[in-house]
């Protein structure tokens, strides 16, 4: 699973590089926001993270992708 976002320096973001190196196991959930929303849930090694640059509109992107360890549960 690969994801895009805004690096705000948060704990929860600061954590993400943490879990990285260590190779911990958290879970996760994706929500799709359809007429009626669908949420997979699952467990998962976070397997890449990283900072861009600052931009020109002072935002900071980042990326990374997941490996999903054990089973999807949809709700």
């Amino acid at each position: 699973v690969s994801f895009e976002g805004n690096y705000i320096s948060s704990t929860t973001q600061d954590q993400v590089r943490t879990d990285m190196v260590a190779r911990t196991l958290r879970n996760f959930q994706i929500v799709y926001p359809m007429s009626s929303p669908e949420t997979h849930s699952f467990a998962a090694l976070i397997t890449t993270f990283a900072i861009g640059e600052a931009a020109v509109d002072g935002k900071i992107g980042c990326s990374g992708s997941l490996k999903v360890s054990g089973p999807i549960t949809v709700s």
